[in-house]
């Protein structure tokens, strides 16, 4: 019985290798596309974003119906035709297709490698540090570290195509990096380091460049501080995020402060308010590139730009709207202490230089708009959360 069990257990094993990660890419297509198009349908209405949505990506036809009130049925039929046409055209089968085969073949010679060392093994002709054995620790190293990460996708709904390439990519790079590392190591530790270097192949491609690329640097000599590691920190060091938004062509900060939050929000996992909070953030390290006074301002609740722009408008209760206090007129007594303190944060000396500031900040058009994006859907979110009917917010400038 033993004579075939084993065998039958390593056939399994293998078809598991060759088949997971297509079947997770088969039950994605057929399962999980419809329900991201339908979440993204509720989102947009609950919100009342369909004018938005057209602004955006057919600009032509928004002229023609940004007139008309929200939720006016013409514009709702406009707005899901064009969704529906871009969904599609986005998630046709032809695009899935290529990955899906890469994938498969990818897959396929891991399990075959992995037959390859079992049948070695069983003939005897395994030496302990030999190459039959570093490529199934690498290939179970890069399994392990691109399991996640298609889980991940496919919970978030965002296993697209592109995402798909860059696995395939990915786990090749894990398993290369994983096999070539290995051989720098002493024998007894090649087998442990083949696994580890494919588990972290970012960690161990650094490793490879510092030691067969790089001289030493000089003591006390810092890395430059790139546009990656700048998104990565308004992103509190998410990288899953970050590849997300090099997807849609958002590589440095200047790019992630110019673009519209609605864009992250339908290409991205995120919900809309934080969409439009790392646009904001990313605005704020326009204006305040130095980290540190960054953090200080977060003490004083200023995260973002819109935070720091509005610091002198007012809510009057009454009237249930806002004013803003005008450059030129006094502040009001209870304003001077927070802006003081604020300026001193920022190294300005004078509040009016700080008032000045601010007033250049109500001039960015980008700025305007991303405040008024924000009002209407904090507006559209209270009025859900108090089980009242969304109206309309504040209208665009045009």
């Amino acid at each position: 019985m033993s004579a075939w069990v084993l065998p039958t257990v390593v056939i399994l094993v293998a078809a598991l290798l060759a088949l997971t990660l297509p079947l997770v890419i088969l039950l994605y297509y057929n399962v999980r596309i419809n329900f991201r198009r339908n979440n993204l349908l509720s989102k947009i209405h609950e919100l009342q974003l369909e004018l938005e949505y057209l602004r955006l990506y057919h600009f032509q036809e928004w002229t023609k119906y940004r007139q008309d009130p929200v939720g006016n049925k013409k514009v709702l039929e406009e707005f899901e035709k064009y969704f529906n046409a871009s969904f599609e055209g986005m998630h046709k089968t032809k695009n899935y297709w290529l990955p899906f085969l890469l994938t498969l073949i990818t897959t396929s010679i891991m399990a075959l490698v992995f037959y390859a060392w079992y049948s070695a093994e069983l003939a005897g002709r395994v030496p302990a540090a030999s190459p039959p054995l570093l490529l199934p620790l690498a290939v179970a190293g890069g399994l392990f570290y691109v399991y996640p990460i298609y889980i991940l996708r496919y919970a978030s709904l965002s296993l697209t195509p592109t995402c798909l390439y860059e696995l395939v990519g990915k786990l090749w790079l894990a398993m290369i990096v994983g096999a070539v590392g290995a051989s720098l190591f002493e024998a007894s530790l090649k087998p442990i380091a083949a696994f580890l270097l494919a588990l972290v192949p970012v960690a161990g491609l650094d490793f490879l460049k510092k030691t067969l690329f790089e001289k030493k640097k000089a003591e006390g000599q810092t890395e430059p501080l790139t546009s990656d590691l700048l998104l990565l920190e308004i992103l509190q060091y998410d990288e899953q995020l970050l590849s997300q938004l090099n997807y849609i062509g958002i590589h440095s900060l200047v790019e992630l402060a110019f673009e519209n939050p609605l864009k992250v929000f339908l290409e991205t996992d995120l919900n809309m308010e934080a969409s439009i909070y790392l646009v904001d953030r990313a605005n704020l390290c326009l204006y305040v590139p130095d980290k540190a006074m960054r953090e200080d301002l977060s003490r004083y609740g200023v995260r973002g730009a819109i935070d720091l722009m509005t610091m002198l408008y007012e809510y009057d209760p009454e009237t249930e709207k806002e004013t803003e206090t005008q450059l030129g007129d006094p502040l009001p007594e209870y304003m001077v202490a927070p802006l003081e303190e604020i300026a001193a944060i920022l190294k300005i000396k004078h509040v009016d230089s700080l008032r000045n500031l601010i007033d250049i900040m109500m001039s960015d058009p980008k700025l305007l708009y991303l405040l008024e994006l924000w009002h209407q859907v904090s507006d559209k979110i209270d009025r859900l959360e108090s089980g009242l009917r969304p109206e309309s917010g504040p209208e665009f400038r045009t």
